[in-house]
């Protein structure tokens, strides 16, 4: 008597038991049922590729749109409406010359220089302006009373070691009187004023002006008193002869110009190569503990 085939002895011929035979029927409105146990999985997979694609870009996204703040009052200098002020200005340096201006105020630089302090916090948080990376921090260490200014990224090449030094001189006499907030906002002026210029391009002051008029004056001096000799010398003069002589002992019969000798002066005129006017000179830089080169100077207050 033969026993019926079990589903095991099916499936070692190569029979297919069936129970375990797929439905191939269609449903009116729906997909295929082809594999009815695997929708589940496959659309927590799907659901779970949706989620994680949305976290990255979000994260991206933030890290493009701004750091975390542009303005760390952590000294307690500004006041409310101060600090409001400060960050539209920083916002707008932003937005309008692709700069991550930062301003920070500190009690303790936790043992660290000024440089150091300010080099770490644009690093730390990850400030820099596009593929650029241009950014530029202005530190008021109340602790150690010091003024810095960190540059890294394209900002480097715009806020010059002499541009910089100028930017502390004008902020210099306002920290010294107190008055933090007219500090940090001549910064942002000086730091919006800068980047309008091409670097080796310098702003015209009042003493620049004062020199400039000072050394054409002197030029001009010299010019015509050189001219003045020119024509001095080079002047002919017409003698007659009845004015050293008794009057009509002698008879003049005739009379001639000689020029006995003439001097002509000459000067070099200095030109100059360079297209650059107000000079500017370069960036000095240093690599912070991050590894990341940083331009800056700073100033005992």
């Amino acid at each position: 008597m033969l026993q019926d085939k079990t589903p095991e002895d099916k499936m070692l011929k190569g029979e297919i038991p069936e129970d375990m035979k797929l439905n191939h029927k269609k449903v009116p409105g729906r997909f295929p049922a082809l594999f009815p146990g695997y929708f589940p999985a496959l659309f927590m997979m799907i659901m779970s590729c949706v989620l994680l694609l949305a976290v990255c870009t979000s994260v991206l996204s933030v890290r493009a749109a701004a750091p975390t703040g542009f303005l760390f009052d952590d000294a307690g200098l500004f006041t409310e409406s101060e600090k409001e002020a400060l960050a539209k200005k920083l916002d707008a340096l932003r937005k309008d010359k692709e700069l991550d201006a930062v301003i920070v105020t500190t009690n303790s630089t936790e043992g660290k220089t000024a440089r150091a302090y300010a080099d770490d916090f644009l690093d730390d948080g990850g400030y820099g302006y596009g593929d650029e990376n241009s950014a530029i921090l202005f530190l008021i260490d109340m602790g150690g009373r010091e003024l810095y200014i960190s540059t890294q990224g394209a900002a480097i090449e715009y806020f010059t070691d002499a541009r910089i030094e100028l930017m502390l001189d004008h902020v210099y006499d306002r920290a010294a009187d107190g008055d933090y907030y007219k500090a940090a906002n001549v910064f942002t002026d000086d730091a919006r004023m800068y980047m309008n210029l091409a670097p080796g391009r310098e702003p015209l002051t009042v003493s620049r002006v004062l020199i400039m008029l000072f050394i054409s004056c002197l030029v001009g001096g010299a010019a015509a008193m050189i001219a003045g000799l020119v024509v001095s010398k080079g002047t002919r003069v017409r003698v007659h002869g009845g004015d050293y002589l008794v009057d009509a002992s002698v008879q003049l019969v005739g009379e001639r110009d000689i020029l006995v000798n003439s001097i002509t002066t000459s000067r070099r005129i200095e030109t100059h190569t360079d297209s650059s006017s107000g000079g500017g000179g370069g960036s000095s830089t240093h690599v912070s503990s991050g590894g990341v080169t940083h331009g800056g100077g700073g100033r005992k207050f």
